[in-house]
């Protein structure tokens, strides 16, 4: 069963229409209600777990991956208005983008290439990872000092440096504010991945607990969760920091940082 003119589209496009059951509907409304939730779940669910096939950019070591990145492809382009377009740094919203039959002769001409170009390539391949990993760390940064004025600059080199960064989020969803943190224990105490299955092997945890203005965490709540997310049996540092996100609306959004010295294999950030 599909739900059509869902899938491929963003769920905060989604739960604004009209849902229109087939004819001769042979389907429960939970039925259609799972395929719908199926197709609005294609990106993701959620502001922070969200994909997106756009490439974003937040501080100059994005440029320089853009521009290092540009330079890597403009060797074995023939095309004047293909190289015009990466000389002149048009903008491309999905990062380098070009038809199916450029990127036919930038293979043939990779495969073709000498030994010392093919590790130039490499090289220079590895370099654009790492500043795009460099991005985002900055962006994490410049986020912690705008929302929580949270200024460390040990704990910073530490994340700048880090060989890995792990991220994940919690958040609330209750019409009874008083239980928000409540929520929060149930939610990391009972529902797969649980706070206790955390990889604590890591080197530092920072918790980040956003609330909007209108509804800031109260001295009970921050207790509560100071607490709580201490609880675990290890040697590992935990910093537990507030912050102001709007968006959160009337809830509390848990921001785990997981930072370790040596990288993870197939980690999502690297």
């Amino acid at each position: 069963m599909l739900a059509i003119n869902i899938e491929g589209d963003y769920w905060r496009n989604t739960v604004g229409k009209t849902v229109v059951k087939p004819d001769d509907n042979p389907f429960t409304d939970a039925e259609l209600a799972g395929a719908i939730l199926w197709g609005m779940t294609f990106y993701g669910f959620g502001r922070h777990n969200i994909w997106s096939p756009c490439e974003e950019r937040y501080s100059s070591y994005g440029e320089k991956a853009v521009l290092l990145e540009r330079k890597m492809y403009l060797q074995y382009l023939r095309d004047k208005h293909e190289k015009r377009r990466l000389i002149l740094g048009e903008y491309m919203f999905f990062g380098i983008a070009f038809t199916r039959e450029t990127w036919n002769q930038i293979n043939f001409r990779q495969k073709h290439q000498n030994r010392s170009k093919r590790k130039r390539f490499y090289r220079m391949e590895k370099r654009i990872a790492q500043l795009k990993r460099l991005d985002k760390r900055q962006h994490l940064i410049d986020t912690l000092h705008e929302k929580c004025g949270f200024d460390d600059a040990r704990l910073e080199e530490k994340i700048m440096n880090a060989g890995s960064i792990a991220e994940t989020w919690r958040e609330s969803h209750v019409a009874d504010l008083s239980q928000r943190a409540k929520y929060l224990e149930d939610l990391l105490t009972n529902y797969f991945p649980t706070y206790y299955e955390f990889d604590f092997d890591a080197d530092g945890l920072l918790i980040v607990a956003y609330t909007s203005e209108k509804t800031p965490l109260t001295a009970g709540e921050e207790s509560d969760l100071k607490s709580f997310l201490h609880s675990p049996d290890t040697k590992m540092p935990i910093i537990f920091i507030k912050g102001i996100d709007n968006e959160t609306k009337s809830g509390i959004a848990l921001q785990f940082i997981l930072i370790k010295k040596e990288p993870i294999v197939d980690d999502d950030e690297d």
